[in-house]
């Protein structure tokens, strides 16, 4: 499993016509749009980053039902949400109070390379937003966008993304990268998290 380093900015997407999308909400109603993130220097998203935090509220019972129905997951990682604006040292003094963190996974279901996304706290949060992309490797970047997708939901204590890219076809291997930008606000403060994966795919195709 390849992770990468967590960043705070946003990432471009746009929907190709071979992705199928789901949107919803662990908890409560969330409102799913197609509405990509603005655009971010690619180069700033192809670091390590942490591992997948299974101590973060729901993240292992989501890992075991994707493993139930079948779901062969590929990678994921999960960062903490810290306070809009925290860089450097001040990253950990500025953390989410409430242990409330971002986790992606990215799974192969069948014919399909699933993005899915987990906002878990262990408070209740005033609203909540993810916006997410699916992208591959070609010509030395990743900015070649097959799936996006956004959620948000107000009230409750998490808030879940889910979408797939159906393979172009089963025969060649990719390089996919899933990128997934969180917001949160809670206590009149808005904070930020930004998790990512790369994974080696085979018999996943694309266009």
């Amino acid at each position: 499993m390849s992770t990468l380093r967590r960043s705070a900015r946003t990432v471009a997407a746009t929907v190709a016509a071979f992705a199928v999308v789901v949107g919803f909400a662990i908890g409560g109603p969330a409102h799913a749009t197609e509405v990509a993130p603005p655009p971010v220097d690619d180069s700033s998203l192809t670091d390590p980053a942490p591992p997948i935090d299974t101590s973060l509220p729901g993240v292992a019972e989501r890992i075991a039902e994707i493993e139930a129905n079948g779901g062969e997951i590929l990678g994921g990682s999960s960062v903490q949400y810290v306070e809009e604006g925290a860089n450097g040292d001040a990253v950990g003094a500025r953390a989410f109070p409430s242990g409330c963190g971002l986790t992606v996974l990215i799974y192969k279901q069948t014919t399909q390379i699933v993005s899915d996304n987990l906002t878990s706290c262990l408070a209740p949060f005033v609203s909540a937003a993810m916006s997410s992309t699916i992208g591959f490797l070609a010509w030395g970047h990743y900015n070649n966008f097959v799936a996006s997708r956004s959620a948000q939901r107000t009230g409750g204590s998490s808030l879940a993304l889910e979408y797939a890219y159906n393979c172009y076809d089963n025969v060649d291997r990719t390089i996919f990268r899933t990128v997934t930008n969180g917001t949160l606000v809670r206590g009149g403060t808005t904070y930020t998290a930004a998790a990512y994966d790369i994974v080696d795919t085979p018999n996943c195709g694309t266009p």
